[in-house]
């Protein structure tokens, strides 16, 4: 960044002008100045993930299809009991299981495997652990993961937009002072934001979740935090006044 702040007021220096301000010539219109500005914050995560999948096989499609279906149901009978912001399926599926064919023969259809998987988000993060331990009796944990929710994005974003251009309008005005000019010599003709999330997980307990059944005791989560980067560039019209 100081680099590009370099050029940027060397240019300034190079430039023909028309008025001239603390030994530095700035044209009447005026000359453009470009810099950039990021600031990054860290916000606790407030949303859990937890992914279901209920898998059977059964000698008739039926059967297989009521085995897996029963795993699920179970679950969002469990789920009643919680605080739970959203509930999806994911998928239901019946395929056939087949034995290894004989030479000039067909394969012979052995028995059927059924599957069902369901997305559970909850804003409780504090009782993940409690949870997935209670829905591992019903189905197969698959994963768990924690991210923050839209609003607190949101939340966060408008947050670090509004600092970053308190702090590029505090740059400008030392830029201006730089050669000798009031904060108002300095006028912002364009923000262009971007931004990235970075979340900052606790891989080992994601591991010690991944397929959890009902005999394994839960892991110790923790939700941890994720991290948002906004930078802007910002373009201004430097005056002399």
């Amino acid at each position: 960044m100081k680099k590009i702040l370099a050029l940027a007021l060397a240019s300034l220096l190079a430039l023909p002008a028309a008025a001239q301000t603390n030994g530095v010539q700035i044209p009447s219109s005026g000359t453009r100045v470009e810099f950039t500005q990021s600031l990054t914050a860290k916000a606790p995560n407030d949303l859990c993930e937890i992914r279901l999948e209920s898998t059977r096989r059964a000698k008739t499609r039926e059967q297989a299809a009521k085995a897996a279906r029963l795993g699920i149901e179970k679950a969002r009978e469990a789920l009643a009991r919680h605080e739970v912001s959203e509930l999806a399926s994911e998928g239901f599926w019946v395929t056939p299981v087949y034995g290894e064919a004989k030479a000039g023969a067909a394969s012979r259809v052995l028995a059927w495997e059924a599957g069902e998987r369901l997305l559970v988000k909850t804003r409780r993060v504090d009782e993940a652990g409690a949870l997935v331990e209670e829905l591992a009796g019903c189905a197969a944990v698959a994963s768990v993961r924690f991210s923050l929710s839209p609003e607190a994005k949101s939340a966060q974003r408008a947050k670090l937009q509004s600092e970053l251009v308190d702090e590029a309008t505090k740059r400008l005005a030392r830029i201006a002072a730089d050669f000798g000019l009031k904060p108002s010599a300095a006028q912002v003709l364009k923000i262009r934001f971007a931004e990235a999330f970075e979340e900052n997980l606790d891989r080992a307990s994601f591991a010690g979740a991944k397929l959890l059944s009902a005999n394994a005791s839960a892991p110790s989560f923790d939700a941890s935090s994720t991290t948002l980067r906004v930078s802007a560039t910002i373009e201004a019209n430097l005056t002399a006044r």
